[in-house]
């Protein structure tokens, strides 16, 4: 029996078909960079009879149809089994069975996922091969399937029955298959290529190689990609490609790294693309603006993905939903160079898709020297998990979409030198972030702590918001809304330069609604914490204190501030250490009641107690004083307002209300009798009515002229890119001007351009 199989398998082959190179689709034009978008040359050496020529691509007309499958029959390889160096661990063994399906057995493991594949079972059904022992191979694994969708897919699992599987040189090669790898002790891809098709087209485009087709890595303890010639060779780690998931279960713990190969858009120019560690994208003629999602990437039960050492993303998921969930985590660290920020984009790019977190799991961003942490459309956290970005470059968590952090929820961004977290307004349509009840949001040590980029942005009842220790606290482009509800924790403090700057005078209004909040010693620190010993200097890379309104800046917009809001101990340069409304046309400042928030709190300049709103305008001879201060004495503040929670030259006591008794009185006291004539002095309190006209210390001064913003970077498209010789997908070509690092500067922050639609070269 053993003999006849032999020879069968010694005279099986496989003529695999044309493939279609996958063309570049790549991410989003993101903001201050340029748009790209092309889509490269679909190439097949393989004509539609299966006999390759080299000349034609399977088409009368010259085109790839995106349906063909691969031409040629799937029966024989086109080395022959003999070329692919399958060993045991032990080769002592006279002709071992490496591999099974059923009570079938194999010579070598690429015989049996042939014979898999060929296999006339119906579409649903599962083939189960199982490894017999540890195995190691030198030119890696083809999975050619066949249908036009997924239901379709040939399904088949490797079950390593506790086996290792090292694959060297080559990885795997995969379409139109689902393959799930299960029990496996570990699994190790060493390469930056994979097998490729019979005429080895694509072979650089990933070592692990599904287009499309879906992976299933399930009880797999360790599972390793790693590129040994990470600058020289090879593309992106693991390639999901026009359609297909990647799985991560039970217990797997998967590591993809050294993925550093730099792939130039253009010949010649390098910075502009590059591999990633997981890179999953489609073609854009197949998505039109990535409309429809085309996969996911699912990491469960008690599973962990690690991307490492990559340059242009650790993960890029295009257009996919990725869900962590059950214990689950997603670490993406040390990708892109700190040196070059610009020439990559960073941790993990899930750019129309939706990050979803669920049930004791987390995602975190750390060390990433590249544009972003984390960039994601959609997001939602429930009340077990979290998210968290820790000194990557320049942001740490962005999203253009929806995002919600559920009660309970924790989103963490520590040391970036741009916005902390940011909301982007993506082609006008209006996202939101939403922090629930005891859900915590917490950004520090960053230029500004966060950015709300066009859209809405919610604290309810209950939720937390720390924006301390950054170079701004919050900064409220025009067109967004931030809105903190009654009984909301807010804290924006100890920020190097404004604590909430609203709207722009040259671009639009930002609406800022507080109803709650803490905010306090602003505009006052010369350095503010950034990592160990190292602080954060305000003065340097241009930033600098700024000259009106520490607390709030209302450059150009609407504000509602409650007197359940504390805002004082901020200070300015020139006028309003508190509040600031700039003379912008159009401006709203309303602080709704008269006295501050902060009444009865203790002035940090003298140690005095708070009592009431003072006029703090520019001139020596205008800022407030105890000897000469006067009353704010109107709710509606006139444009050039400038504010200070203070008191007069008669500070209230220590103890504004009066000691509670030890002991009830015995009987009711008598009543002191009425004055019997009206008294001659005028009350001190203010009057029960506004002025009808403004006090004239207020027009003494004019406003001060707005600081004008930095424009907003000028966008260009990226030229198209050339095929590749490669074969390898170029990923994103974006080129970020150094007008990211001048808007980074505080008084120009607001310019953030929102991101833009793709464009396509045809």
């Amino acid at each position: 029996m053993r003999k006849r199989l032999f020879i069968f398998a010694a005279a099986t082959c496989f003529a695999l078909s044309a493939f279609a190179t996958p063309a570049f689709a790549g991410e989003p034009s993101l903001p201050d960079e340029p748009t790209i978008g092309s889509e490269a040359s679909v190439q097949s050496d393989g004509n539609s009879n299966g006999n390759p020529d080299g000349n034609s691509d399977g088409n009368s007309d010259g085109n790839v149809k995106e349906d063909a499958l691969p031409g040629g029959s799937n029966d024989a390889l086109p080395n022959g089994e003999n070329n692919n160096s399958e060993r045991q661990t032990n080769p002592s063994v006279a002709a071992p069975v490496v591999a099974k399906i059923g009570e079938t057995e194999y010579p070598t493991l690429q015989a049996a996922i042939t014979d898999a594949c060929n296999g006339t079972t119906s579409s649903d059904a599962t083939i189960t091969i199982t490894l017999q022992s540890d195995l190691e191979l030198t030119e890696g694994l083809r999975f050619i399937g066949s249908g036009d969708n997924a239901d379709q897919w040939k399904k088949i699992t490797l079950d390593a029955a506790k086996h290792s599987l090292t694959l060297k040189q080559k990885g795997i090669y995969a379409t139109r298959c689902e393959v799930t790898i299960k029990n496996c002790r570990e699994l190790t891809v060493n390469a930056g290529t994979n097998p490729g098709n019979a005429n080895k087209e694509n072979a650089n485009i990933s070592a692990v190689f599904f287009g499309p087709g879906t992976l299933i890595l399930d009880e797999c303890a360790i599972v390793n990609i790693t590129n040994l010639e990470p600058n020289d060779s090879g593309g992106s780690g693991l390639c999901i490609y026009n359609g297909g998931n990647l799985c991560i279960q039970n217990n797997t713990h998967f590591t993809v790294s050294g993925f550093m190969n730099r792939i130039p858009v253009n010949p010649g120019e390098e910075g502009k693309g590059g591999c990633s560690g997981i890179y999953i994208d489609s073609d854009p003629d197949q998505n039109d603006e990535y409309k429809t999602i085309k996969g996911r990437i699912d990491v469960s039960n008690n599973s962990t993905l690690t991307a490492t050492n990559c340059y242009h993303n650790g993960i890029t998921a295009n257009p996919v939903d990725v869900k962590v969930t059950n214990y689950s985590e997603i670490n993406v660290n040390r990708n892109g160079d700190a040196r070059d920020p610009y020439a990559h984009k960073g941790g993990i790019g899930c750019y129309y898709g939706t990050m979803t977190i669920s049930d004791h799991s987390r995602v975190i961003s750390e060390n990433n020297g590249s544009t972003f942490g984390i960039f994601v459309h959609n997001l939602d956290v429930d009340g077990t998990s979290e998210i968290e970005s820790r000194y990557d470059t320049i942001y740490g968590i962005a999203f253009n979409g929806n995002a919600v952090l559920q009660s309970g929820a924790k989103m963490t961004s520590v040391g970036h030198w741009g916005p902390g977290i940011a909301l982007y307004d993506f082609n006008g349509s209006k996202g939101s972030l939403t922090v629930q009840k005891d859900a915590v949001l917490s950004s520090s040590s960053t230029a500004v702590g966060l950015a709300n980029g066009g859209n809405n942005f919610n604290v309810l009842a209950g939720a937390q918001v720390y924006l301390n220790d950054n170079v701004v606290g919050l900064d409220n482009y025009p067109n967004a809304t931030t809105t903190v509800e009654a009984d909301a924790h807010l804290e924006i403090c100890r920020n190097g330069a404004w604590g909430i700057k609203n709207g722009n005078s040259d671009i639009g209004s930002g609406t800022l609604v507080l109803n709650a909040g803490l905010i306090t010693e602003n505009n006052k620190l010369d350095s503010i914490p950034y990592k160990g010993n190292i602080t954060f200097n305000v003065n340097d890379r241009d930033y600098e204190h700024k000259k009106y309104g520490g607390g709030i800046y209302n450059e150009y917009g609407t504000v509602s501030l409650s007197p359940l809001v504390k805002v004082y101990n901020n200070k300015a340069v020139t006028a309003g250490d508190d509040l600031y409304n700039t003379n912008k046309g159009g401006n709203s400042f309303n602080i709704i009641k008269l006295e501050p928030g902060a009444k009865w709190s203790v002035l940090d300049d003298d140690g005095k107690i708070i009592d009431d709103w003072y006029h703090d305008t520019e001139g020596e001879e205008n800022r407030w004083k105890p000897a000469t201060a006067k009353n704010n004495t109107v709710t509606i503040l006139p444009l050039g307002a400038a504010l200070k929670a203070a008191h007069g030259i008669n500070a209230p006591t220590p103890s504004p209300k009066p000691a509670e008794p030890t002991a009830a009185p015995t009987e009711a006291p008598t009543p002191t009798a009425a004055p019997t004539t009206i008294p001659t002095v005028a009350p001190t309190a203010a009057p029960t009515t506004a002025p009808t006209a403004a006090p004239a210390d207020n027009t003494a001064t004019a406003a001060p002229a707005t600081p004008a913003p930095t424009a907003q970077p000028t966008v260009t498209a990226t030229p198209a890119p050339t095929a590749q010789a490669s074969g390898v997908i170029p990923q994103t070509g974006d080129s970020s001007s150094p007008a990211l690092f001048s808007i980074l500067t505080l008084g120009s922050i607001t310019a953030l351009c929102v991101l833009q639609k793709r464009r396509k070269s045809k």
